[in-house]
C-alpha cells in the first residue's frame, strides 16, 4: 500500500523552510537599507585665496556614526558633532603640504541632508589639491563619495565657476588628487567705482576654461548598483521563482530589461522626474506584490509579462536616481555616453546574475518535484517579508524624515 502525503507534514515543511530561509537572509543582509552603498558628495571649490570643501551626506547614512537615539534634537546634535570632528573629516594637502583648517560650519541645507563647509587658506599660486576622506569606516559598507573640483578664482570678476574634475572615492580608494591649472584671472581685481562693475573690469579675453577631467567609471557603477541593490535582486528572484522553463524566464527578463531601460533613459535626460520619496516605497511594493502573487497562484505568462513591464518602469527610475547625481552636466551630448556605460553595466550585472541563478533554479525544479510545492512558497514568503518591511520603513522615513 502506497503512503499518501500528509498535508500537515507538507505545511510544516514549508514553515520550517521559510523560517530557515528567513534566518539565512537576515544573517547575510541588512534589511533596513536596500542600497547599502550610500552616497555623499565632496564639493571642492578653489577660490583666489582658499579652498573650501563642502561635504554633503544623507542622514540615513549616519545611523552608526551618530545614533539617532543619542540626540534629542538629531540635526542639531549631528551638526555639532561634525563641527567637533571637522579636523578629522579630511586630510587636505595643497601644493604637497598639509593644509590648516581655518573654519568649519555644519547645517541642514534641506530635510534629510547635512552639509559641512570646511575652509583651508593658501598663499601664492595653487598647483595641486589632494583630498582624502577619513571617515568611510563610520559610514555604511560600500559607501561612495562623489568628488567635484571647481575653479571659482574668477568670482571677483563676476565669472561663473567651472568644473575641473569629477571623481568617485570609497574605502578602497579614499583619496583624490587633482593638478590645478594656472588661473585665467589676475591675482587681484582692479578697484571699482560707482560707475563700474565687476564685469566691466574683467580681462578682455581670459581664454577658454580647461577641459574637465572625468574619472567616474559609469560601467562599474552600473554593475555595482545591481550587485548591491538588494531590492532589485529580490524583485528579479521573485519573478524567476514562478518561471517553469527557460523560455518563460527569458521572456520575463526581456520585459524587465526593456522597461527599466526606458525610464532610466528618460529620467537621466530629465524628461521624467519623480521624487525618490515616491519611487523607493514603490519599488518595495513591487517586491511585495510579486512575492505574494507567487503564494496565491501561479500567474500566467502574459499577466506576469504585463506586470513586469509596469514594475520595471518603476525600477528604472530607481536606477536613474544615482546616475543623475553623478552626471557632470545637463548637456545632452555629455549625458549620452555615461548613460550608455551605466546602462551597459546594469545589464551586465543583471544578466550575469540571471545566468548563474536561472540554471540552478530550473535544475532544482526538474530534480526535485517538491521544490515548487515547498521551496518556492518558502522563498516567496521570505521575499514578501523583506518587501513589506522595506515598504513600511520607507513610507515611515518619507513621512518622518530625520530633522
Amino acid at each position: 500500500m502506497t503512503d499518501l502525503p500528509n498535508p500537515c507534514n507538507t505545511q510544516l515543511s514549508r514553515l520550517w523552510a521559510s523560517l530557515a530561509a528567513t534566518l539565512l537572509l537576515l544573517a547575510v543582509a541588512r534589511p533596513a537599507a536596500a542600497h547599502p552603498e550610500g552616497f555623499s558628495q565632496g564639493l571642492v571649490i578653489v577660490g583666489a585665496s582658499n579652498v573650501t570643501v563642502e561635504l554633503t551626506v544623507h542622514t540615513r547614512d549616519l545611523n552608526d556614526w551618530f545614533p539617532p537615539r543619542s540626540f534629542p534634537d538629531y540635526v542639531k546634535g549631528v551638526c555639532e558633532g561634525f563641527e567637533k570632528q571637522a579636523a578629522d573629516l579630511y586630510e587636505v594637502q595643497l601644493n604637497h603640504a598639509p593644509a590648516k583648517l581655518a573654519s568649519a560650519k555644519a547645517f541642514q541645507p534641506e530635510p534629510g541632508m547635512i552639509q559641512v563647509n570646511l575652509v583651508y587658506p593658501y598663499d601664492g599660486a595653487l598647483e595641486e589639491v589632494k583630498l582624502e576622506f577619513l571617515k568611510f569606516r563610520a559610514l555604511p559598507r560600500g559607501h561612495q563619495q562623489y568628488i567635484i573640483v571647481t575653479d571659482d578664482r574668477g568670482a571677483a570678476f563676476g565669472a561663473d565657476p567651472y568644473r575641473l574634475l569629477v571623481d568617485t572615492i570609497d574605502a578602497d580608494r579614499p583619496m583624490s588628487v587633482k593638478d590645478i591649472p594656472p588661473s585665467r584671472w589676475p591675482a587681484t581685481r582692479p578697484a571699482t567705482t560707482p560707475a563700474t562693475t565687476a564685469a566691466a573690469t574683467m580681462p578682455a579675453d581670459p581664454g577658454p576654461p580647461p577641459e574637465m577631467e572625468n574619472r567616474v567609471n559609469f560601467f562599474l557603477d552600473g554593475i555595482g548598483h545591481i550587485l548591491f541593490g538588494y531590492d532589485h535582486l529580490l524583485f528579479i528572484a521573485a519573478l524567476l521563482l514562478a518561471c517553469r522553463n527557460f523560455r518563460e524566464a527569458a521572456t520575463i527578463v526581456t520585459f524587465f530589461t526593456l522597461a527599466h531601460s526606458v525610464t532610466l533613459t528618460l529620467s537621466a535626460m530629465k524628461l521624467v522626474n519623480i521624487s525618490g520619496d515616491i519611487i523607493e516605497p514603490a519599488i518595495a511594493a513591487t517586491i511585495l506584490i510579486v512575492a505574494v502573487e507567487n503564494l496565491i497562484h501561479r500567474p500566467k505568462l502574459a499577466w506576469r509579462c504585463a506586470i513586469t513591464l509596469f514594475f520595471g518602469l518603476i525600477h528604472g527610475l530607481g536606477f536613474a536616481k544615482d546616475l543623475r547625481e553623478k552626471l557632470a552636466s545637463d548637456s545632452f551630448a555629455e549625458i549620452v555616453w555615461p548613460l550608455v556605460q551605466f546602462s551597459a553595466g546594469v545589464e551586465t550585472g543583471h544578466l550575469s546574475l540571471v545566468a548563474i541563478a536561472l540554471p540552478l533554479l530550473l535544475w532544482a525544479k526538474r530534480r526535485e518535484p517538491r521544490f515548487d510545492r515547498i521551496a518556492v512558497p518558502a522563498m516567496s514568503i521570505v521575499i514578501s517579508v523583506f518587501g513589506g518591511f522595506w515598504l513600511v520603513t520607507r513610507i515611515w522615513e518619507t513621512m518622518h524624515p530625520a530633522g
